[in-house]
């Protein structure tokens, strides 16, 4: 009698303990997915801010470099913000002319369009020209204007996100932490 005892545990799980385990496993992975989907969102928006960032330093290096080829009167490189439909894109364009505002626009030497889920919020930044021979940085066109937050939204399901970049008079550009901006 106890031999039998013995070879009945020797056969294997009960279908409750399979499926108490396989729930267990289910939870867990459920879980696991939504934390790894907020950090990749994250991870998401901070690239972007990363790529507005460099696009502003390597207009800021252009210009100081005097970049000026098929340029009769070269102001300097400015980028350019414009919403189309409903993603953002950003455009660097080397400016010649007279005035501020780049009369004599010239092709478009990058652009980049941001994911859709990603959106610009602040729209008191259209266009960041950067001036010739480090005479500084002009915002929207205004020589008055001393600094500018530019801020970039998550707009995922589960993430409401923000970073702040900032720029100012001299062309430094600050990228902030993220917070939440629900």
């Amino acid at each position: 009698m106890g031999k039998n005892k013995i070879k009945k545990f020797k056969l294997g799980f009960t279908l409750f303990e399979v499926i108490i385990v396989v729930g267990i496993i289910a939870i867990l992975s459920g879980i696991s997915f939504a934390y790894y989907n907020n950090y990749s969102e994250a991870k998401n928006l901070e690239s972007e801010a990363k790529s507005i960032a460099n696009t502003l330093s390597l207009a800021s290096k252009k210009t100081s470099s005097g970049d000026q080829i098929n340029c009769t009167n070269f102001i300097g490189h400015r980028i350019f913000f414009q919403l189309s439909g409903n993603q953002w894109n950003y455009y660097m364009q080397k400016c010649c002319g007279s005035n501020l505002t780049c009369d004599e626009e010239l092709s478009d030497l990058s652009s980049h369009s941001l994911p859709t889920n990603i959106s610009i919020t602040s729209a008191a930044v259209n266009t960041i020209l950067f001036k010739k021979l480090g005479s500084g940085v002009v915002i929207n066109s205004n020589e008055a204007i001393q600094d500018a937050t530019i801020t970039l939204q998550n707009n995922s399901l589960n993430s409401k996100d923000c970073i702040d970049l900032s720029i100012n008079k001299a062309g430094v550009v600050e990228i902030g932490e993220r917070y939440d901006c629900l």
